[in-house]
């Protein structure tokens, strides 16, 4: 379990399902550029998010381009593939 804390955070994931290294974001952090960032287990983490995990009531807002520019998606429950998934929903 990535939050010890307790509390809502959002976590996101290397790979699908929830699985590989993580980055756990608690409420009011925020990461303008994933090129700067670097999973728990050291791998590079830009344009790598496979999975998101929603706890505690959560939400976050993901861009496809860094500086919080391109196309944004809120996200308020799990996805486990980011891979198989649009705005509308699962597929």
């Amino acid at each position: 379990d990535h939050d010890r804390r307790g509390g809502p955070v959002v976590i996101l994931y290397d790979h699908a399902d929830f699985r590989g290294g993580a980055i756990v974001l608690r409420p009011g952090e925020s990461v303008e550029n994933l090129a700067r960032w670097d999973f728990d287990d050291g791998r590079r983490s830009n344009d790598r998010i496979s999975s998101i995990r929603v706890v505690g009531g959560a939400e976050v807002r993901v861009f496809t381009d860094a500086n919080f520019r391109g196309e944004a998606l809120r996200v308020t429950d799990d996805i486990r593939d980011l891979g198989h998934f649009d705005r509308s929903g699962p597929r």
